[in-house]
């Protein structure tokens, strides 16, 4: 489970009034039987202000919507994204009353899309991510995934550390989407 620290944290984020779930690549790598590193915490029912406090003074980080890094840990409200422009960038984000499934819901792909509860370790699997890891292929979560250039990217270098084959309706995807890798910074 997550260290001490980390769960001090969650337990500040309750104290606030906001739920927070461990989610993306620790849950990933925590299921694959793999020493997870990062920890992102999404939180629900809380606004920015709330969030900020609960986090006593951490440092701010992300441009388009608030995400915050506390003690190793990157905590960051639940949130809609929409497709207002070319590129990475091109996002319009929502954090109000955004629930933990519609934050599920926006990420790239469905191994990325889970989430657990810090306290109890209660799997949220709603995109069938489990199922992918067991198979060894990767999908995206929805048809988003060709809003962002990015996610080939993420995909190529998963399926590559991952040990992973790539599913038809993501290679469709990332066809959908090949326009923009030319927007990407070179260093990407």
């Amino acid at each position: 489970m997550l260290r001490n620290r980390h769960l001090k944290l969650c337990q500040r984020i309750v104290d606030a009034g906001g739920q927070p779930y461990v989610v993306g690549g620790w849950v990933r790598d925590k299921i694959m039987g793999r020493n997870p590193k990062d920890v992102d915490i999404v939180v629900v029912g809380l606004d920015p202000e709330g969030l900020e406090a609960a986090l006593e003074a951490a440092d701010p980080v992300g441009k388009g919507f608030p995400v915050y890094i506390k003690d190793g840990v990157e905590g960051a409200l639940a949130r809609t994204d929409k497709k207002v422009g070319a590129g990475h960038d091109g996002f319009e984000c929502d954090t109000v009353n955004v629930t933990l499934e519609e934050d599920l819901r926006r990420r790239d792909l469905r191994i990325n899309a889970m989430a657990m509860d810090p306290f109890t370790g209660k799997l949220f699997d709603p995109f069938g991510g489990t199922d992918d890891l067991q198979k060894g292929v990767l999908r995206p979560v929805g048809p988003h995934f060709a809003e962002d250039p990015l996610r080939v990217l993420r995909a190529a270098r998963f399926a590559a550390q991952l040990n992973m084959v790539v599913s038809d309706e993501l290679v469709l995807a990332a066809i959908d989407v090949h326009d923009e890798l030319f927007d990407l910074t070179p260093a990407r």
